[in-house]
């Protein structure tokens, strides 16, 4: 039919940003906050999962790792399928059952069109973490120390304290830089 998908990604793009209000520290009245929850669903967030419930050590560390690599983790995939077809044209070519000239790279398109929208889809979520390190906020009431969004076991009674060489919130801070340094120079090359 020949119908162009691409406005989807205006109304995803959309919906991405409102639910990224949902996790400012605004109090919205509970109807709008319950409405920009749900539009949570279009930002790939793997705290919907919980995976820290399940496994007691899954530490926020962790998690914070598998979200910066995900763009790698799913190039590497999609470079593992890569490599299979190609194998798989090349048994078929030897075995005699293709008919025509093999072409083994001609699935390499739709592999790299795969990538850049999975990119495009979690780029939100992957900078949103690098940048959730440097989200210090004072504690009510105030005992002088700025502290993390994000908890953790590996900080002491599991709040970390910000801009402490001990803690993991200054652990992160260079990976974190480095992170969003490379994924917003990649994004707009990719897309």
């Amino acid at each position: 039919k020949k119908i162009n998908v691409a406005f989807l990604s205006i109304g995803v793009d959309y919906f991405q940003v409102l639910a990224i209000f949902a996790s400012l520290r605004i109090r919205w009245p509970k109807w709008m906050k319950d409405i920009l929850q749900f539009l949570s669903i279009f930002n790939f967030n793997i705290d919907i999962a919980a995976p820290e419930c399940l496994y007691r050590e899954f530490d926020y560390k962790t998690k914070w790792i598998i979200i910066m690599l995900l763009p790698l983790i799913f190039a590497g995939i999609l470079g593992v399928i890569f490599l299979s077809v190609v194998c798989l044209k090349f048994i078929k070519k030897l075995g005699g059952c293709s008919g025509k000239a093999t072409r083994y790279c001609s699935h390499g398109n739709k592999l790299i069109a795969m990538f850049i929208v999975i990119f495009y889809f979690i780029y939100i979520s992957v900078t949103e973490r690098a940048l959730g390190v440097f989200n210090c906020n004072p504690v009510d009431p105030p005992d002088g120390y700025l502290y993390t969004d994000f908890t953790s076991i590996e900080c002491e009674g599991g709040i970390c304290r910000c801009d402490d060489p001990n803690e993991l919130q200054m652990k992160l801070k260079l990976p974190a830089v480095l992170g969003f340094i490379v994924y917003s120079i990649g994004f707009p090359v990719v897309v």
